[in-house]
């Protein structure tokens, strides 16, 4: 049998943008590195991560006062933002620029 994989196979260019930029942060002096969900849909890459010191959590309130947040490429309520301000959580933005783009116009919207 043989298999063919499409050369758009893998991840996209937002998400591909967050998983090299939480790669080097957590290869940086900073431990315990943030993440309320997954980062990414993928168990191997999410294994890795989390082997190098990524934190995986469900909540903004499970995230430790004076710690790093890291935002995955999906973006985060608004809510969550001044909540890890309000407990000087240094938040690291990777939401995708393409995501951006539409939060901004629903923003703008509302």
């Amino acid at each position: 049998m043989q298999i063919i994989c499409s050369k758009q196979c893998g991840f996209c260019s937002g998400v591909n943008y967050c998983v090299n930029k939480t790669l080097e942060l957590l290869q940086s002096n900073k431990k315990n590195i943030y993440c309320i969900g997954q980062l990414v849909h993928n168990e191997n890459v999410i294994d890795k991560l989390e082997n190098k010191g990524l934190v995986i959590v469900n909540s903004i309130d499970d995230v430790p006062r004076n710690s790093v947040l890291i935002i995955r490429a999906h973006g985060a309520e608004k809510s969550i933002i001044d909540t890890a301000k309000e407990k000087n959580i240094e938040v690291i933005d990777l939401t995708c620029g393409k995501i951006k783009i539409i939060l901004n116009k629903i923003q703008k919207k509302k």
